[in-house]
């Protein structure tokens, strides 16, 4: 009896012992179901937003909707790659685009007796007035996806910058805001996206509507004083030094622009640019009488390099200005100037015929 009962009560403790390892082998499954369900979720989840984001960076890219160009709107890909004929130019009129073409003329305004002042100036007859004769927004998809691409990443950059060293000083009342309003779609506050103004030739404008603008060029005709970079101006007045009136150019320039004979008299040319400036650095001073920062004293740029900008002080990992402003003071006396070395970040958006008057 004895024995019976021992065993008995050996049997219970090993059926104890059973019961409490399944118990935990249960509690451990479910656990590792749990987890399993959770890392199904976040990746869920992460995939979602994946998804949105790329959805965002789509929409954003996307042609804007006020474009004249059609585009398969089911296949982005091919939204990105249409190219309209006559490299997306698109002919306005003071009749067919009344605002923007207020718009623009409003742009050419200036002081006319700083006209044909400058050391940058080539000869001409005297001249108080700059008037708008004719004017294209261009369109052209794949170059719009690039500029928006772009600008997320200048975004991207611009949100791991701490609040301390963003500021808008310089760049707060660009003098083409209140026109830049009125044109149609808004513009990117993240990025510091502006529009500016950039005077061309028609050697350099063909290649501009063919290929885009390319710092690469910098400094072929108006030197690289701020960096090798691409200058832009808030004033007309200022790319009026650097445009060269004519009524010549080449065959296939005028079949682009005009489809036949331009209008008659010497016409200047002048791009109205979308521009993200992203965090800017300013300066007051050219390369050659050592430009520094305004705001940290610290030089504009990299020991020896002309095309990139310095990194900002104090933010780790490294991370370069987006773009230069160059303020008024020292050697600057009438004109400010912007200056951008990633030609990505710019969008040539409209064009403008002028003549001098």
């Amino acid at each position: 009896a004895a024995a019976a009962t021992e065993e008995a009560q050996s049997a219970r403790q090993v059926a104890a012992l059973v019961s409490a390892d399944a118990a935990a082998e249960i509690a451990a499954t479910k656990q590792r179901l749990a987890q399993a369900q959770a890392a199904s979720a976040a990746a869920s989840a992460a995939k979602a937003n994946a998804v949105a984001r790329c959805r965002r960076v789509e929409i954003a890219t996307g042609p804007p909707r006020h474009w004249d160009c059609v585009v398969t709107a089911s296949s982005s890909a091919s939204a990105l790659v249409a190219t309209p004929p006559n490299q997306g130019l698109v002919r306005l009129s003071a009749q067919s685009d009344p605002c923007v073409w207020s718009v623009l003329r409003r742009m050419l305004k200036t002081d006319g007796t700083l006209l044909g002042v400058g050391r940058d100036v080539r000869p001409s007859r005297p001249y108080s007035e700059l008037q708008l004769r004719s004017a294209w927004r261009i369109e052209q998809p794949a170059a719009w996806a690039r500029y928006r691409g772009a600008g997320e990443q200048v975004g991207a950059e611009m949100s791991q910058l701490p609040s301390a060293h963003k500021h808008e000083r310089g760049i707060e009342r660009v003098m083409t805001r209140e026109g830049a309003a009125k044109l149609p779609g808004s513009l990117q506050a993240n990025v510091r996206e502006r529009v500016l103004l950039h005077g061309t030739t028609p050697n350099s404008l063909l290649s501009i509507l063919s290929n885009g603008m390319n710092e690469r060029f910098s400094g072929t005709r108006a030197g690289t004083a701020f960096g090798e970079g691409l200058y832009f101006a808030e004033d007309a007045g200022k790319c009026d030094q650097y445009v060269a009136p004519t009524s010549k150019m080449s065959d296939e320039l005028r079949q682009m622009l005009y489809g036949g004979p331009p209008p008659p008299g010497d016409l200047c040319y002048l791009l109205v640019c979308r521009v993200v400036l992203g965090q800017h650095a300013r300066t007051q001073q050219q390369i050659s009488q050592g430009a520094v920062e305004m705001d940290t004293g610290r030089p504009v740029f990299p020991h020896n390099i002309r095309r990139e900008l310095a990194a900002i002080p104090g933010v780790s990992p490294p991370l370069h200005y987006h773009s230069l402003v160059v303020e008024l003071g020292r050697s600057v006396t009438r004109y400010r100037e912007f200056v951008l070395f990633h030609s990505e970040r710019v969008y040539p958006e409209y064009l403008i015929a002028y003549q001098r008057v």
